[in-house]
């Protein structure tokens, strides 16, 4: 079977302030890197908590409680690598760790380079928690990598997706997401493409047989459906989507400009990076 791309380096995002990452999501990536035969590369990040608030505001009313949340967000640092080093040597997978102390704003230029240097990023995105959808939405838009988010629940992702569906609207970033898919379309069992035909965020949607020959000289076969939204919101549609067929794996085109260091996101894009309805790769 003809790999374009192994997947083989992995960088894993843990953040550990205000919400750190759950042992869950790190019990999830783990046996994924597992089976694809990857190295597993986490890097936990130590916010430096005045400038957290600097950047987005004081909804926590911290400003009293700094060198407590200091400690807190140190402490919490150190318990997702103790968590991280357990798992991983557990399923005896190649892997390092590093802990990461930067300012707000300087956290996600500094991991779009480090995701630059691996096949893809994983961040788990805890719905409480603006620093991961902000460092999921500068990975997808900067790093010219793939990203993976999953929700940060305590629920058990598969390790390896079975069930896995395309949101395919003929546009260069679903093109991109597709590719970069690959290794996950080739390893799943039952390979869905899906089209949603009345939205005005895909003015073109034409059909994807195109897209199910191209799938077939990769050797994988697809079902093929047309989707309408009835007046449903975008994410909500794919969210439908997702749970009517039991998709593992989510794959999508990130759509979003750049506007004055802020991300303008298509709809789709937005509600899933604010609750990834499961494993959902992204690429621009």
């Amino acid at each position: 079977m003809g790999h374009p791309m192994a997947i083989k380096q992995v960088l894993l995002v843990l953040t550990s302030f205000p919400i750190p990452t759950e042992g869950r999501s790190i019990e999830n990536v783990v046996p994924l890197a597992e089976n694809l035969h990857a190295t597993l590369s986490a890097i936990a990040l130590h916010v430096d908590i005045q400038s957290f608030i600097a950047q987005f505001g004081d909804p926590f009313d911290a400003t009293g409680l700094l060198s407590a949340d200091s400690k807190q967000s140190a402490a919490n640092v150190q318990d997702l690598l103790g968590i991280f080093e357990m798992i991983a040597t557990k399923h005896k997978i190649p892997h390092d760790q590093s802990l990461v102390h930067r300012s707000a704003h300087e956290i996600p230029a500094y991991l779009a380079e480090e995701a630059r240097v691996r096949d893809i990023s994983v961040v788990p995105v805890n719905r409480g928690n603006e620093i991961t959808r902000t460092v999921a939405e500068h990975l997808i838009f900067e790093s010219g990598r793939p990203v993976l988010v999953l929700p940060d629940t305590d629920r058990d992702l598969p390790a390896l997706p079975g069930n896995i569906a395309v949101a395919w609207d003929s546009s260069r970033s679903s093109s991109r997401a597709v590719a970069d898919a690959l290794p996950f379309l080739q390893g799943g069992k039952h390979v869905r493409i899906f089209t949603v035909l009345d939205d005005k965020e895909f003015p073109e949607a034409r059909t994807g047989t195109g897209m199910s020959k191209y799938l077939a000289h990769h050797e994988v076969e697809v079902i093929f459906d047309n989707v309408k939204a009835n007046g449903r919101a975008i994410g909500d549609v794919f969210r439908d989507y997702v749970s009517e067929h039991n998709i593992e794996m989510l794959v999508m085109g990130g759509y979003g400009h750049s506007r004055m260091r802020e991300f303008v996101l298509g709809g789709a894009t937005r509600s899933v990076l604010a609750q990834p309805p499961t494993w959902t790769l992204l690429s621009h």
